[in-house]
């Protein structure tokens, strides 16, 4: 049988063993909710630059105009998206 210091570091290195196994799975919580944090904040700001980067386009070629629509709804849809950026980076904060 165990004396009672070798039960006592049997109890200690299995209670270390399961604090180290909660951080993993706690830590690997934490990976994926900021790879998807990540996602929304980039299609945040991608999506609206590119609708209007194609809708400026749209625009242009109908009313032969040149770039003007692209450059100008693409710098409003990049606008925007940095704005939805910022209000998420802002709500994820609090």
């Amino acid at each position: 049988m165990l004396d009672e210091a070798a039960r006592r570091m049997v109890r200690r290195v299995q209670r270390v063993g399961r604090r180290k196994e909660e951080h993993r799975r706690i830590g690997d919580r934490a990976c994926w909710a900021s790879m998807a944090f990540i996602g929304r904040v980039g299609w945040g700001v991608a999506l609206p630059a590119v609708l209007g980067g194609f809708l400026g386009a749209w625009l242009d070629r109908r009313y032969d105009t040149g770039i003007r629509w692209t450059l100008g709804l693409l710098v409003i849809g990049l606008g925007m998206g940095c704005w939805n950026a910022w209000r998420a980076i802002n709500q994820e904060r609090d």
